[in-house]
């Protein structure tokens, strides 16, 4: 059984609480809280080769450009090439989580991106840009634990 994650609009009002997605297009920003649908659990985790999704990637200076690659998802190449570049760039030997993905849109799986490295606070808090088409697109924090 697959598990499945529920979206639900909400006004920005209501939210008192950090579980939400911020989905911005034409000038305006949707909120919705998301939590796992209890009639689908989560029952195994699917494990990918992050190497295989960034092998056509090219780093220079502090940006990385993702071509596509392997069988991931959008997200699943961001999560890999954000982990590839914050550990070329500042290699700080620790494990990275991502704590807060914010996009304008949603993606085709198949499409070039740049990351770029916005700033990283010691080796704890690590924030990078996404460019689409040369433009931005959003951002990525990771904490390093």
């Amino acid at each position: 059984m697959d598990s499945r994650v529920v979206f639900t609009p909400v006004d920005v009002l209501e939210n008192t609480e950090n579980g939400y997605v911020r989905v911005g297009g034409k000038g305006t920003n949707t909120l919705f809280t998301f939590a796992q649908d209890k009639a689908h659990p989560v029952q195994t985790r699917n494990d990918y080769d992050e190497s295989s999704l960034i092998v056509c990637s090219e780093i220079s200076d502090k940006t990385l450009t993702c071509l596509p690659t392997g069988e991931g998802s959008f997200f699943d190449r961001l999560i890999a090439a954000n982990k590839v570049l914050i550990n070329t760039v500042c290699q700080p030997n620790v494990k990275l989580v991502a704590s807060k993905i914010t996009t304008r849109g949603f993606w085709q799986d198949n499409i070039n991106f740049q990351l770029v490295l916005a700033g990283h606070v010691g080796t704890r808090i690590f924030k990078t840009r996404i460019l689409v088409d040369q433009k931005y697109s959003g951002e990525v924090v990771f904490y390093g634990e």
